[in-house]
């Protein structure tokens, strides 16, 4: 019994396979050889990428949504219409939601509580550990506050934040930042005064917290940032 097969090429890695006769797949634009070209594809610089950025410049003249000026004052007035604020996440009901989404979430991803981690954090991480040994642990709550931080040494009871002096808004003023009117400028802002509040936070439960930025760690000496660990 014969059965007929189509001969695809990966649009990802270039590489051809098989796949037994199926009309929807035959009429697909697009072919992977597996999820993870699939998924691949679907970063920045991959070819779903680039053929969603494709029908956005057509459109709005632009490579993403969130980037258009049209978009984001649409969103502004919509959010006005329906709750008041500019921001949604200025509505209590909706942050709260938001972030029991977020635990959720967490939880289900087995990997440091599901918290992306860059490699310039992992790298920091390693180095920690060479002085610390296992005293050194990741992503742990601090008693009574809800989001996890970055390190914790159990021996000196110093909590370590590493920051990215981009996405905490540590390479420019704040006001600046504020007067964004991106979606990445609104998600900086709002989680620099998040830092902020945590350092406050902190200091008034007679806690030590100790931030380390990704460009100190590039360009200081690492026995200058164990020393500011340790003198917390």
């Amino acid at each position: 019994m014969y059965r007929t097969v189509y001969r695809f090429r990966c649009d990802h890695c270039g590489v051809e396979y098989v796949k037994p006769e199926k009309r929807s797949r035959r009429e697909k634009k697009t072919h992977y050889c597996s999820v993870t070209c699939a998924n691949e594809a679907q970063h920045k610089g991959g070819s779903l990428d680039e053929t969603r950025r494709k029908g956005f410049r057509e459109r709005l003249g632009v490579d993403y949504p969130l980037i258009s000026s049209t978009v984001l004052d649409k969103q502004v007035r919509t959010n006005i219409e329906r709750y008041g604020v500019s921001n949604v996440q200025q509505v209590k009901s909706i942050n709260e939601r938001t972030y029991t989404t977020f635990l959720q979430r967490l939880e289900k991803q087995q990997r440091y509580l599901g918290v992306w981690v860059s490699k310039a954090e992992n790298a920091f991480h390693e180095r920690l550990v060479e002085v610390f040994g296992e005293q050194v642990k990741r992503q742990k709550r601090a008693k009574g506050h809800r989001r996890p931080i970055d390190f914790w040494l159990t021996d000196l009871d110093v909590y370590v934040q590493f920051d990215g002096v981009y996405w905490h808004g540590l390479d420019r003023p704040i006001d600046e930042i504020e007067l964004g009117t991106s979606s990445h400028d609104q998600e900086i802002a709002q989680r620099w005064h998040n830092d902020r509040a945590q350092d406050l936070w902190f200091k008034s439960k007679q806690l030590k917290l100790v931030r380390i930025t990704d460009v100190e760690f590039d360009t200081l000496p690492f026995e200058m940032l164990i020393e500011r660990i340790k003198s917390a």
